[in-house]
């Protein structure tokens, strides 16, 4: 079936006489599989170390190679870093979550279970452990 999955984005700003648009860009997706893979759960993150973002099955065998997330912030005092591990203990900033914003919706492809842990998503809260919100689904090809 068609159009399963709706990515809205949008970005809008205004300061001292000068904004950007305010352009909404809509793009309708399709699931990869028959399977109805999908998330959405509050977890809480460590400041002490890295944490791997839970996704449930969406990051399993019957999903497909890509799916989509979305984290947001729930703590109303502590930034939450994105990060995408590269290696046995080793990461990538790739985001930053200050108190209420979302990193997101991105297409990932899902880590190969030959390469190990390689393209999983981590976060880890800046001062105190902290609550975010995990989004994702499985994706598919938008040309199929």
């Amino acid at each position: 079936m068609a159009n399963e999955i709706t990515i809205t984005s949008k970005i809008a700003a205004t300061k001292a006489g000068v904004s950007i648009a305010n352009a909404t860009y809509i793009v309708p997706q399709t699931m990869s599989t028959t399977a109805d893979d999908m998330v959405l759960q509050t977890q809480t993150i460590s400041f002490a170390a890295e944490e791997k973002v839970a996704l449930g099955d969406v990051n399993g065998a019957s999903t497909g190679d890509e799916y989509f997330i979305r984290l947001r912030n729930m703590d109303d005092t502590n930034n939450c870093a994105v990060k995408v591990r590269t290696g046995a203990a080793t990461y990538q900033q790739v985001g930053l979550m200050r108190p209420g914003e979302t990193w997101g919706p991105v297409r990932m492809q899902k880590a190969a279970a030959a390469a190990g842990y390689e393209g999983e998503i981590w976060a880890q809260f800046a001062v105190a452990d902290g609550l975010i919100e995990v989004a994702a689904v499985e994706a598919g090809d938008p040309a199929a």
